[in-house]
C-alpha cells in the first residue's frame, strides 16, 4: 500500500521487513540524504510484528539487522550522500538482564554504519527541553534515593543525531538548485550550532515520534531541493513530511499498517500550516 503525501512525498507499507530492506523501487546511487529513527528495540513494544526493534531479538541480532541495513542504505546512495540516524544509549531492563547498565549504542551504531562503508561525518546533540522520564518530568529519581551514591539521575533529555556521509565528492548541482536550497544568515547560524533545542513531539497511536522541525533541519542542511530523502523506518512519516515542505522527493517505508492514520492526519495538518502561510 502506498500513502501519497503532497505531490512528491510518499510511505509505502510494506509487508514485511525484507520488502523494506530491499527498497526495491530505488535505485543505485539514486537516494541524497537518509534520515531516520531506528526502533528502540528493548524500549518499546511497536506494531507490525517482527523486525529492527522485536523485543524478543537480542542486542547483537539489533546490531547485525542494523549493519544490514546501513550497508542496503549506502548502495542505494549517491556518491557523497548523507546518513543521519537518531539514537540514544539505551538503559538495560532490571527484570530481564537483572541488573541496571547502559547499552552503548551510539557507539555501536557508528561501528555498524562504518563497517557498512559509512564515514562518521559528524553528530549533533539534541536537547528535547525536558525529559520523558525522571525528575524532569515530574517523577521522583530512585536508586538510592535520598541517599549516596547510585541515585537514578539519568533522564532522557537529549538524545543523538549521528551524521554519515558516504565516500566520494557530491556530484555538483546547478547555481538554480543552489538558490532555491538557500539558508537565511540566521537558520545557518542555528542550524549549524552542535546542540539544537527542540521540543519533544507525540502521538498517542506511535509511541516514539520526532518532531517536524527535528526532520526539516536535517532535510535542509544535507540536501538541495528535488533530491530523493529516504526513511525506512517512516513510523508516522516525519521526514517524508518535512521533506516535502522543502520540496525534496520523500520516500518512507513502514511495516506497521497501525500507523496509516497517523500518516495521513500528520501530513495533512502540516501541509495545510505551510499553505496557511504561503
Amino acid at each position: 500500500m502506498k500513502i501519497d503525501i503532497g505531490k512528491q512525498g510518499k510511505v509505502i507499507i510494506a509487508d514485511n521487513m525484507d520488502k523494506i530492506w530491499g527498497i526495491p523501487s530505488l535505485d543505485n546511487e539514486s537516494i541524497a540524504l537518509t534520515f531516520t529513527s531506528p526502533p528502540y528495540w528493548n524500549y518499546i513494544n511497536y506494531e507490525g510484528g517482527n523486525g529492527v526493534g522485536n523485543k524478543e531479538s537480542c542486542y547483537e541480532d539489533y546490531l547485525n539487522s542494523l549493519g544490514l541495513l546501513f550497508s542496503t542504505i549506502e548502495k542505494k546512495t549517491i556518491i557523497g550522500g548523507r546518513m543521519v540516524v537518531n539514537v540514544f544509549n539505551m538503559k538495560s531492563r532490571k527484570s530481564i538482564e537483572g541488573k541496571s547498565f547502559i547499552y552503548p549504542l551510539v557507539h555501536d551504531t557508528v561501528n555498524c554504519a562504518k563497517k557498512a562503508g559509512w564515514i562518521f561525518f559528524d553528530e549533533i546533540i539534541w536537547d528535547k527541553r525536558m525529559g520523558t522520564t525522571g525528575a524532569l518530568n515530574g517523577k521522583v529519581l530512585f536508586g538510592s534515593y535520598p541517599y549516596p551514591p547510585t541515585p537514578k539521575i539519568l533522564d532522557a533529555i537529549f538524545e543523538n543525531i549521528i551524521v554519515f556521509t558516504k565516500k566520494g565528492k557530491r556530484p555538483k548541482v546547478c547555481q538554480e538548485i543552489k538558490d532555491k536550497s538557500r539558508l537565511t544568515k540566521e537558520e545557518w547560524k542555528d542550524f549549524t550550532r552542535g546542540i539544537w533545542g527542540i521540543k519533544t513531539d507525540s502521538d498517542p497511536r506511535h509511541p516514539a515520534t520526532f518532531p517536524i522541525e527535528l526532520a526539516e533541519r536535517i532535510v535542509r542542511i544535507y540536501s538541495f531541493v528535488g533530491d530523493i530523502v529516504l526513511d525506512p523506518f517512516a513510523g508516522t512519516g516525519t521526514t517524508v513530511i518535512a521533506s516535502e515542505l522543502w520540496n525534496r522527493k520523500g520516500i518512507g517505508f513502514e511495516i506497521s499498517k497501525a500507523y496509516q492514520e497517523s500518516i495521513k492526519e500528520r501530513a495533512d495538518k502540516c501541509l495545510n500550516r505551510q499553505l496557511s502561510l504561503l
